[in-house]
């Protein structure tokens, strides 16, 4: 990574994937990868839908060029406070991946522009 005092947290990559089974086409998300990476609020917009204020946070997602390998925008990133947990615990941020912009020429660290999404996740 480019920068040695960024601060890294540890994400789950999922995928949406469909499994077909003798009940029918199943759709979930699963695994991809974990992986290390730095997450810093990017820039933010207010509006107004049906009346209401809606605040956007774009964040910046850095991680390394091998690691995030293979990321796309139909993938989303789980990034959970308390440690790994295969459901997404109620301290969970879910980033919905907007663009996947790596460094094609030095092959050094990719960024991801990701926008928090406004639900609610949990287990309790």
């Amino acid at each position: 990574m480019s920068s040695a005092n960024r601060r890294t947290s540890e994400v789950i990559i999922q995928q949406y994937t469909s499994v077909d089974d003798r009940f029918g086409d199943k759709k979930a998300w699963t695994e991809f990868r974990r992986v290390w990476v730095g997450i810093d609020p990017n820039r933010g917009s207010e509006s107004f839908v049906s009346g209401e204020r809606r605040a956007t946070v774009v964040y910046a997602i850095r991680g390394d060029f091998l690691a995030l390998e293979g990321v796309t925008e139909k993938m989303r990133i789980v990034h959970s406070r308390s440690g790994y947990d295969p459901t997404i615990p109620n301290d969970a941020r879910v980033f919905d991946i907007l663009a996947v912009l790596p460094d094609e020429v030095f092959r050094d660290d990719m960024m991801i522009k990701a926008e928090l999404l406004p639900r609610d996740y949990g287990t309790a």
